[in-house]
């Protein structure tokens, strides 16, 4: 009868990009970072951003330390998306679920579960206990060693 918890908030933050960006070209020499267009600094108060380095063609056996950097940024905006009791429940018994199959052999086979949704004074929280029934062989095998006579005679 393994049980786990698990959790979900009644509200999701997802970052969509606006179709706004920013594109910052450098050049490295070694330890050396130079600018070579566009601005250090970041306009956006939420961005992704992506990093594409290329490096020069080497040319037989000469190696030269020379990048050049592409960091584009992505301005972001970030919904607070309300979600409903049921799918903040489905997702938090989902949670428990998975906790509970990491610990169980994958030839256990579930019997049963038990979803119990847990009281607490937060209206944006959900919390949820899981108890699964499993069948499952929890027999080790062990090699059989006979135990040494506590006699004397040996």
């Amino acid at each position: 009868w393994p049980r786990a918890y698990g959790q979900c908030p009644r509200h999701r933050v997802e970052r969509r990009r606006t179709g706004n960006s920013c594109r910052v070209i450098s050049l490295r020499l070694g330890e050396r970072e130079l600018i070579i267009r566009g601005g250090a600094g970041v306009s956006y108060p939420h961005y992704e951003r992506e990093e594409e380095i290329k490096r020069l063609v080497l040319w037989r056996n000469l190696t030269i330390p020379v990048e050049v950097i592409i960091t584009t940024y992505h301005e972001v905006k970030e919904i607070v998306r309300q979600i409903s009791q049921l799918e903040a429940e489905k997702q938090a018994r989902a949670e428990a679920v998975a906790l509970i199959k990491a610990g169980l052999s994958p030839q256990a086979k579930i019997l049963g579960e038990e979803v119990k949704r847990l009281p607490q004074g937060r209206v944006d929280l959900v919390q949820v206990k899981v108890t699964l029934e499993v069948l499952e062989n929890i027999a080790e095998p062990r090699r059989y060693e006979p135990e040494a006579p506590n006699g004397k005679g040996d």
